[in-house]
């Protein structure tokens, strides 16, 4: 039998890249996939390939309102919530957000970096936990960090690692709290190598744009 045969599973951005991935192979193992992210074509096409086991919502995963209604719609149609994955997130590199070391970095990319990367975790474990207690064994919270939130690598990605550092902190408090709940819960940070496939798109692109400027 398929390991997440009949499970409810949650990606946040998951329209591409990692999320997409994790989609595909959740549901070969048996998952039904609710694939979200604001990509709505790419997430889409994404769930048609997929077929009968997935289905695409639009979600910008830092905004409580969207959630509110994916939540809804989960309530409704599952009745529950078996493994979420908070993978939506950005670098600030190629978001346009100018430098990211300390001394060139802005206040404003500072602030929407901690906003999408915190405040998507936030929401997703708030509004997940909710729908994982309706189930009958609790459920998997998989947050995805970096290895910068670990180790000095990067480090004119200053607002990055910062945000994924505090991920540690996250995943200690929710242990507690689901422990003192008697929730059964698996809360799992998940931290990737060096490069993902579109970090290393983006680096090459970025690589490509500096040789054409010599």
């Amino acid at each position: 039998m398929p390991r997440v045969h009949h499970k409810i599973a949650l990606i946040t951005g998951s329209a591409r890249g990692i999320g997409a991935t994790t989609a595909r192979l959740l549901a070969q193992e048996g998952a039904t996939v609710i694939i979200t992210d604001i990509l709505d074509e790419e997430g889409e096409a994404l769930a048609a390939s997929i077929g009968d086991s997935a289905v695409y919502y639009s979600l910008d995963a830092c905004d409580e309102e969207t959630w509110k209604g994916l939540a809804e719609m989960i309530r409704k149609k599952y009745g529950r919530l078996d493994i979420l994955f908070n993978n939506a997130g950005i670098i600030g590199f190629g978001e346009g957000l100018g430098p990211q070391d300390p001394e060139q970095a802005s206040l404003e990319s500072w602030r929407y970096i901690h906003h999408v990367n915190l405040d998507s975790v936030f929401l997703g474990c708030k509004y997940g936990i909710g729908l994982m207690k309706g189930g009958q064994q609790g459920g998997s919270i998989v947050n995805m960090s970096s290895r910068s939130g670990l180790a000095w690598v990067f480090p004119l990605r200053q607002p990055m690692r910062q945000v994924r550092l505090r991920f540690v902190i996250i995943r200690k408090v929710l242990l507690c709290i689901v422990r003192k709940r008697s929730i059964i819960f698996v809360v799992i940070l998940c931290i990737p190598g060096r490069f993902s496939p579109l970090f290393g798109i983006r680096c090459l692109a970025m690589m490509r744009k500096r040789a054409k400027r010599q």
